[in-house]
């Protein structure tokens, strides 16, 4: 392993490890918070994790060390790590800047010691920046792409904060991306440090360091990635029987009202959907005035490893 480090004239210092390997580097990211998961800290309008692979919830399952996190490499991981050096190729020829990759290197500030990132690569000063920045390289799958609506003005939150984690852990500045959507679109953009950003994710990563520490997890939440998360860390009875709370009661109480008025909905919904097969009957497609409606077409599926079977699905269809 190597180590370097340095001290800005506000006291704060930076410090960056480099591992011989991926797993040594595994072992050393377990005791610190990575760029990519930074995002899970945060939510949207709806209190859904802004990481789309994990959440607050089973961040902290993993850091206490009550579930293993995967280390296995998945298919989309594969192309990613091959790809890399292709896309980094790219966007040197479309930037003309020079790029060192920093491999498996761990980077940590004394602002937030908590907070340990891999960037992809370090950018050495160019024109129009202060100082060196930093690379982020993505292969971006298509349907991604299109359901989640990037663009070169706005990237998803999450690889945003990614970023920022990144530039709050090295000191650095600025940053840019590099893009590979679908395969065969390629796409880069700079972005500049966002200090009142980075103000807020370091509280986060300090609160979240505390509930480790403290062996306090986060508020569960009602997403399916928390009931997942939860099922696996108590899969079995250990025989015994406890009291609750008399605050548990209102969430009893909560829980089985939410089940009536689910089973109720349920029943409304199949209620709807009989009234309009039965008034749509052999018809592919039926429409109100204003061009709206459903459609009722076929669907046909082989026999693979299940039963092949033929069924008609009711879609709505928007006006024009």
């Amino acid at each position: 392993m190597t180590a370097t480090a340095q001290q800005t004239e506000d006291g704060a210092r930076f410090w960056r490890a480099t591992l011989p390997n991926r797993e040594t580097w595994l072992v050393a990211r377990q005791g610190v918070l990575g760029g990519s998961d930074v995002a899970a800290l945060f939510t949207d309008e709806d209190g859904k994790s802004l990481n789309p692979y994990k959440n607050a919830y089973e961040l902290y399952l993993e850091k206490v060390g009550l579930e293993t996190q995967s280390v296995e490499e998945t298919e989309a991981m594969y192309w990613g790590k091959h790809l890399e050096p292709f896309i980094a190729t790219r966007y040197q020829a479309e930037t003309q800047r020079l790029i060192v990759p920093l491999g498996f290197t761990i980077c940590r500030t004394s602002l937030c010691p908590y907070l340990g990132t891999t960037p992809d690569c370090e950018i050495p000063e160019v024109d129009g920046f202060e100082g060196p920045g930093l690379l982020s390289i993505k292969n971006v799958d298509l349907m991604r792409f299109i359901r989640q609506k990037w663009d070169e003005a706005e990237l998803p939150l999450y690889i945003q904060i990614q970023l920022q984690a990144e530039l709050a852990a090295t000191g650095h500045l600025w940053g840019s991306f590099a893009l590979l959507v679908g395969g065969n679109r390629f796409r880069w953009l700079d972005v500049k440090r966002n200090d009142d950003f980075i103000e807020v994710l370091i509280e986060r990563v300090t609160e979240f360091k505390a509930r480790v520490d403290a062996q306090d997890p986060p508020p569960v939440d009602g997403s399916e990635r928390t009931t997942s998360a939860l099922k696996r860390l108590y899969s079995r009875e250990n025989g015994e029987t406890i009291v609750l709370g008399d605050e548990l009661r209102a969430v009893a109480a909560l829980f089985e009202r939410a089940k009536k008025d689910e089973k109720e909905a349920n029943e409304r919904k199949r209620l709807h959907q009989n009234q309009l097969l039965s008034a749509i009957g052999a018809a592919a497609e039926a429409k109100f005035s204003d061009g709206s409606g459903y459609t009722l077409k076929t669907i046909n599926k082989a026999e693979y490893s299940v039963k092949a079977q033929s069924y008609r699905e009711l879609r709505r269809k928007a006006a024009k």
